[in-house]
């Protein structure tokens, strides 16, 4: 099993990139973020959610690991995901009763990957076994990295 919405995950990782660069730009940003319903005084929180982002997506590309990266809190998590929804709702008009209807595939995969991740974080047992749980390359060819190194030194 592969990590499901990566590239949905990936596109809401570009988005919160946009978001800090609107913070940077104070002639045009500063209004597209107050129209995405964002307060200028939450730059922190939009940087901590960026980082559980990039968690998730270093943890399908076999970087995460327990001695090396901090796992986000299930509260950051939430309020990632329910921001993007909150942003997918007003901007797109993307809602649960029409997200299989709605004309970008983009914008459904977004929405159902924020919904996805908002269900798997709530569940304690899937958080405890972060980054493990996401990590199923390795479990499936575990000598994968000892195979890899051989061939690169002869």
């Amino acid at each position: 099993m592969k990590m499901k919405y990566f590239q949905a995950i990936a596109d809401i990782r570009n988005h919160y990139d946009d978001i800090l660069w609107h913070f940077e730009n104070p002639k045009f940003g500063h209004m597209l973020l107050d129209t995405w319903g964002i307060n200028l005084k939450e730059i922190e929180e939009i940087k901590e959610e960026r980082e559980a982002l990039r968690y998730l997506l270093d943890c399908q590309l076999m970087m995460a690991k327990k001695e090396n990266s901090k796992k986000p809190s299930v509260e950051i998590a939430n309020r990632c995901f329910n921001r993007h929804l909150a942003f997918l709702e007003k901007i797109h008009g993307c809602h649960a009763y029409n997200v299989n209807q709605h004309r970008s595939t983009l914008v459904q995969k977004q929405y159902k990957g924020c919904r996805h991740y908002l269900f798997k974080f709530s569940l304690p047992a899937w958080y405890a076994k972060l980054p493990e749980e996401i990590l199923t390359f390795e479990k499936k060819y575990p000598d994968f990295e000892a195979k890899r190194s051989v061939h690169l030194y002869e």
